[in-house]
């Protein structure tokens, strides 16, 4: 390969991966991402990078460019994924919300509609519209224009059947029917129970982040260190599985319960 071809290949690797450092610092910044796992990932990437214009050994270099234009293909795909793991958090954020308003208030229809508004964000459909009829029933249109007109929406579009079943309480697994706010045997927020299970689980950023580390590390890493002497190769390659699996370990661990 000439200076010129090199020079091209490098821009077309190191592009990509200015993009993916870039987000991987952003991420961490924001807390999705530990600091450890930031750092761990911005090497690996700077390392892949490297592999991919001055390769160890030959079959490394096309290894590494496929990794980094997997990645790219996949970053916007990711990035959606992303977003709407962050609105759906939002949207608990605003259930939780509306159960302590209905707490203060639990004569307010309004308040009870915007409980329906946050569940029906997050697809309990039914039993957002079952709320909003409850709530909206004694309340004079020219009251409530904006509640009645969303109302309106919302039957328009469909209520799918599934989203009109009972959903069991976690606490007492009474069967909680549409139109209910709490359940009403043991008054539990049975709603934001189920809207919880519709999320990811806290840290996923970092878990994803995480496997996609370990498997650069694992699939780039070992072919290269081949290029060592035998008893060279073999400890590298032990501690590259040591590192993955360092990182796998960090990335996944429980958090602390704090007292």
């Amino acid at each position: 390969m000439n200076a010129t071809t090199i020079a091209v290949f490098g821009c077309l690797v190191w592009l990509p991966l200015a993009v993916w450092i870039l987000a991987v610092i952003q991420w961490t910044i924001g807390g999705d991402v530990d600091p450890l796992t930031g750092v761990v990932g911005i090497f690996v990437a700077l390392g892949l990078g490297y592999a991919a214009v001055s390769p160890p050994v030959p079959i490394v270099s096309p290894i590494a460019c496929g990794i980094v234009f997997l990645t790219v293909l996949t970053y916007p795909a990711f990035q959606l994924f992303l977003h709407k793991h962050q609105t759906h958090s939002i949207d608990i954020e605003v259930i939780e919300k509306a159960y302590r308003g209905i707490g203060q208030h639990p004569a307010n229809p309004l308040v009870k509609f915007k409980l329906a508004e946050a569940v029906y964000r997050v697809g309990l459909i039914g039993h957002a519209v079952a709320i909003g009829d409850a709530a909206l029933a004694n309340v004079p249109e020219r009251i409530a224009t904006e509640e009645h007109r969303v109302l309106k929406r919302w039957k328009s579009s469909g209520v799918p059947p599934n989203t009109l079943q009972p959903i069991p309480c976690v606490d007492c697994q009474t069967p909680c029917e549409p139109g209910w706010t709490h359940c009403r045997n043991c008054g539990g927020f049975f709603l934001l129970d189920r809207s919880k299970g519709k999320i990811l689980p806290t840290g996923v950023v970092r878990k994803l982040t995480a496997i996609w580390v370990t498997a650069v590390v694992l699939i780039v890493g070992i072919p290269s260190l081949t290029a060592l002497p035998t008893p060279s190769s073999y400890i590298g390659m032990g501690g590259t599985v040591i590192v993955a699996a360092g990182v796998i370990l960090i990335a996944f661990r429980k958090p602390r319960q704090t007292a």
